[in-house]
């Protein structure tokens, strides 16, 4: 039976998502005593860039298997490189970075060119396989970051055949800043011909990745470790005291704000928190790190 605590929690974190313009779900674990909070968890949400916690996943396998090493070295070419977050479509292909300098920054800056190169290398089709296998049957990923952030604006990579990277970079910025090219794709869509999740599974997975039951506690601690890397702090991380460290991937594009991680406070827990149809972006983030505050001040009081 719950506590009248947690009740006071979920009527807290029920009150933030009610006054949010748009959805949010929310699922937390304690992980000393597995209590959870859920809120609008059982729904599916677009995940933004939080898909990339998956693609670590089927990295870290294909490594345990022999597959691939992290000291593996891929070739940085024009077909992969895509728009927004990160600093490798900016840079001339030929360049030859590791695996793990890939899923380094993939993670720690949203790299969508890393993403995309990972992506390909690993097979979408594994990263799903794997997902199922290990039991987290509500993720999907079946887009690429590029058809993603092309979805945004409208445009066709197979229209774009006969362009140069830059002249289509050029003209992707160009359309994202102008409303008219702001498409309802599939960025933004809870369908399954986006990537989706639902919160509470999500959950699970970050909860068994501190519990080293991701493939194993060696590939478990790698996952963190990179996670630990995170350089965007303005969800989860924002009301947390300064010196607590999370382990997390954030992730947005229009309409959506999303973050998962695992706080490590004194007393550690995880949280997934997953928006769609947001009418502001930033109303979405706030609500992400004013109900991350809430589960700490929460779970630190017990």
């Amino acid at each position: 039976m719950e506590t009248k605590g947690i009740i006071d929690v979920k009527n807290e974190i029920e009150k933030v998502v009610s006054g949010l313009n748009g959805t949010l779900g929310v699922a937390i674990k304690d992980l000393v005593d597995g209590e959870e909070i859920h809120v609008n968890s059982s729904e599916w949400f677009p995940t933004a860039s939080t898909f990339k916690i998956f693609i670590l996943v089927e990295l870290f396998k294909q490594v345990q298997e022999g597959k691939l090493s992290l000291d593996d070295r891929l070739t940085i070419h024009s077909e992969f490189q895509a728009p927004g977050g990160g600093v490798l479509k900016d840079w001339q292909p030929g360049l030859n970075p590791t695996v793990k300098d890939l899923a380094t920054v993939m993670i720690q800056i949203s790299d969508n060119t890393a993403t995309d190169m990972l992506f390909d290398k690993l097979g979408i089709h594994n990263i799903n396989k794997t997902l199922q296998e290990f039991g987290y049957d509500e993720i999907n990923v079946v887009i690429t970051a590029k058809e993603i952030l092309f979805s945004l604006v409208g445009l066709d990579q197979e229209d774009l055949s006969d362009k140069a990277w830059p002249e289509i970079l050029a003209e992707f910025e160009r359309r994202r800043g102008h409303s008219e090219y702001n498409l309802n794709g599939k960025y933004d869509s809870d369908q399954k011909d986006n990537n989706v999740a639902t919160p509470r599974c999500v959950t699970s997975l970050v909860s068994d990745l501190y519990h080293g039951r991701v493939i194993n506690r060696e590939a478990s601690d790698g996952i963190i470790g990179i996670m630990k890397r995170q350089l965007y702090r303005n969800q989860i991380h924002k009301y947390l005291p300064k010196h607590v460290v999370v382990a997390n991937k954030p992730g947005g594009v229009e309409g959506v704000r999303a973050d998962s991680g695992i706080v490590f406070a004194d007393r550690p827990f995880v949280i997934t928190c997953f928006t769609k149809n947001l009418e502001k972006v930033v109303d979405g983030e706030e609500a992400i790190a004013r109900v991350s505050k809430i589960a700490y001040d929460y779970i630190m009081s017990k």
